[in-house]
């Protein structure tokens, strides 16, 4: 989690470089009123004092989307990876949103974003964890995809939404 208020204008401007300056994503949908809630969790990846990599957890919603609940997804472990278990999704007791996840171009291909999403599913269950399992979602652009799905997501919903991102879970 971000230490000061350095570190989050630090996330920011991380996430303006690669969302907005080389994804074309435009400034008023990238930062929104979330990274200001007081439950929000914004968390950096630092090398050598720099922000290389950010992420973004949002305040939990407490009910899950009846399509969802039918399903049996992937259980993350309590490192934030996936194991060969399932777990159903109506056992969970609220579905929480992963976001923003961003690396520095200089930073990319060094399995810096999987330890970041590592750390965000990490932080999620120390943050909001209980005794029934957490519904991790989150939005991600096309392209990332199979990125998602290596870290153990599985894609339940394809749709263009805002910015070009396709929702996930």
């Amino acid at each position: 989690m971000v230490a000061s208020a350095d570190d989050v204008l630090a996330a920011l401007q991380l996430r303006r470089e690669v969302f907005c300056a080389e994804q074309d994503v435009p400034l008023d949908l990238e930062i929104d009123d979330l990274d200001f809630h007081p439950d929000t969790c914004h968390v950096v990846g630092l090398v050598d004092g720099t922000v290389v990599a950010v992420g973004r957890l949002t305040p939990p919603e407490h009910h899950i989307a009846p399509d969802l609940v039918p399903l049996d997804l992937v259980a993350l472990g309590s490192d934030g990876r996936p194991t060969d278990q399932t777990a159903p999704v109506a056992d969970c007791s609220m579905s929480l949103h992963v976001g923003r996840l961003a690396l520095r171009k200089s930073s990319r291909g060094l399995g810096l974003g999987a330890a970041m999403l590592a750390g965000c599913v990490r932080l999620a269950g120390v943050e909001w964890g209980s005794d029934t399992p957490l519904l991790l979602e989150l939005s991600a652009q096309e392209y990332a995809i199979g990125f998602y799905e290596r870290c153990g997501f599985t894609l339940i919903v394809l749709k263009i939404g805002r910015a070009s991102c396709r929702e996930r879970v």
